[in-house]
């Protein structure tokens, strides 16, 4: 009996090819009644070795931003912003490790959040300009990088920006955080129910 490591391990040789794998399963799911593995089918941890890399990520980007925000508050974030970057064009681009591509996205676009939250403080127009910023980094983290989650980043700083937007239309808008909160959080289900049955 084969397993899903060992037709992982297969593809990762080089003796089948991702298209062959994705047909045997099929094969098989259908032997069996039951449904396939689709490609959505992933190991979010590898090896004990993806922990250690994602506490010594952190650890930097905190030392990283510690650092930045004794010179300046914004300072720290940005630093913090810049270093997930890098540390994604090794361990996402070159690596292939799932568990610090999601680490360093959230990073990356809570950082960019920050920025203009630390500069700007928590008003209404900062609110509106860090989710347009933040909605912004994830698609170019998206770009580059192609880090599933990605998509459900941008989902959120695109509805904070709507929630934003609110806030700065109308003053009497925070008395309907709430009901804001939850009509934003139907769509984005409905919405991620129709791309997945698409």
């Amino acid at each position: 009996m084969y397993t899903e490591e060992d037709i992982t391990s297969a593809v990762k040789a080089g003796i089948f090819t991702q298209e062959m794998a994705n047909s045997f399963r099929a094969h098989i799911a259908n032997q069996q009644h039951t449904y396939a593995v689709d490609e959505e089918n992933f190991r979010l941890i590898s090896g004990f070795n993806d922990i250690f890399v994602v506490i010594a990520c952190n650890l930097l980007l905190i030392s990283v931003a510690w650092i930045g925000y004794t010179l300046s508050p914004p300072l720290g974030a940005i630093a913090a912003a810049i270093t997930a970057w890098g540390l994604a064009e090794f361990f996402i681009l070159k690596r292939r490790m799932a568990l610090p591509a999601i680490v360093l996205l959230l990073a990356f676009v809570g950082s960019v959040f920050m920025t203009c939250v630390l500069e700007f403080g928590s008003t209404a127009n900062s609110l509106l300009v860090a989710s347009g910023l933040s909605a912004l980094a994830a698609w170019l983290h998206w770009l580059r990088f192609k880090v599933p989650i990605t998509v459900a980043a941008g989902t959120a700083a695109s509805v904070g920006l709507v929630i934003a937007a609110f806030f700065k239309s109308s003053p009497d808008a925070f008395k309907f955080i709430t009901p804001m909160l939850f009509v934003a959080g139907v769509a984005v289900l409905l919405t991620a129910m129709y791309w997945d049955s698409a």
